[in-house]
């Protein structure tokens, strides 16, 4: 039996967790809209980690590629994007229902790289207080929102401006307008 230490056991947890949750949580029609939030929260996620451990804010002295880079595979890699494709896809309705989601997300992230960076060596902290990583998490999760919405067409705030081709009509430039 291979010994493992529990920062292995997390990491491979997140993987276990995180890919039956996506494509056992997100309906069969949907998979389209969950690859593209969750392609799009990987930009995010990969550029965001690799400004912060290399300026200094961030370290991450347990994870899987050591010599390729310093940042967590697995946590930006599929934990990050997935966590993402869920806030992004799931959309109350009203702003107050959206700003609980959003805090209610924002807590949860923030607890769990709070729990991991004190009991683990997956993340080191070094210059980077819990304000600045809520508005990380923050951005990413409303631009992956954002961009998703925008994308499908269901207007950047939930609106859905122009999803169909009835609402075209107003834009279509040969009636003389």
């Amino acid at each position: 039996m291979i010994a493992m230490n529990v920062e292995r056991w997390l990491l491979l947890s997140v993987w276990v967790v995180c890919l039956p949750a996506l494509f056992f949580g997100i309906a069969k029609e949907r998979r389209r809209e969950m690859v593209f939030a969750f392609l799009l929260n990987q930009t995010y996620t990969w550029t965001m980690s690799l400004v912060l451990v290399e300026s200094g804010a961030a370290a991450n002295p347990v994870r899987e590629f050591v010599r390729a880079s310093g940042s967590n595979f697995s946590f930006n890699f599929i934990l990050y994007p997935a966590v993402a494709v869920f806030y992004a896809l799931y959309v109350p309705k009203g702003l107050w229902r959206n700003a609980v989601q959003l805090a209610a997300y924002l807590a949860g992230l923030a607890l769990f790289t709070w729990v991991v960076s004190t009991y683990t060596r997956l993340i080191d902290f070094r210059n980077m207080g819990w304000l600045l990583r809520v508005l990380v998490y923050g951005s990413g999760l409303v631009s992956a929102r954002i961009g998703y919405m925008w994308f499908f067409g269901r207007g950047v705030f939930g609106a859905k401006e122009v999803a169909d081709g009835a609402s075209l009509a107003r834009y279509d430039s040969s009636d003389g307008v």
